[in-house]
């Protein structure tokens, strides 16, 4: 029947509601079916691999779901019952976005602090959100720092490429181009 195959369930946890089904598991606009594309701050676009959901005794919910990272070859495991897990997931950007990142990455860089100490913070804060101007931003100001005469530190080196990589997941996912393709428009 159909009332036990679908067997959706309605949670409600740190005020954010969210429906787990055996198909897919939805929450605000984000849907999350095995095989779904999404993108997850700090990491850049992932593969939905499985979830899992359930209510706790204590009417917590519990549950987790498994993104893999090809770009990164890395498998990670999200709680669905941490209220930040949702504040770093979104659906997929459009082309419109890929190009306004693209005329980011062309435009004049910003001065960033000279010690790496602040310009750690800085990128690192641009870094945990899902707004990828901010992350072209970083891209385009790290590439800068010899301009302005500093030398970047290890730290600067592994910010950018970290940045690149999670430009270039969304840049490939979107525009339907090889790796190698959107690592060369950055």
């Amino acid at each position: 029947r159909a009332d036990r195959w679908v067997m959706s369930m309605r949670f409600l946890a740190s005020g954010l509601s969210f429906m787990y089904a055996r198909e897919e598991l939805v929450m605000k606009n984000l849907r999350l079916r095995k095989g779904t594309k999404i993108f997850c701050a700090g990491f850049g676009v992932g593969l939905v691999e499985d979830y899992y959901g359930k209510r706790a005794k204590g009417g917590s919910n519990e549950g987790y779901v498994v993104l893999y990272f090809p770009h990164l070859q890395l498998r990670s495991k999200l709680l669905l019952s941490d209220e930040r897990t949702w504040e770093r997931l979104r659906p997929l950007t459009n082309a419109g976005e890929v190009g306004y990142m693209l005329t980011i990455l062309a435009g004049e860089p910003e001065r960033l602090p000279a010690t790496w100490v602040q310009r750690k913070e800085m990128v690192q804060e641009k870094l945990k959100t899902l707004d990828l101007p901010l992350v072209a931003q970083v891209v385009r100001d790290l590439n800068a720092l010899p301009k302005w005469g500093y030398l970047p530190s290890q730290t600067d080196f592994y910010a950018l490429e970290r940045a690149r990589n999670i430009l270039a997941s969304e840049i490939q996912v979107t525009c339907e181009i090889s790796w190698k393709q959107a690592t060369l428009l950055l």
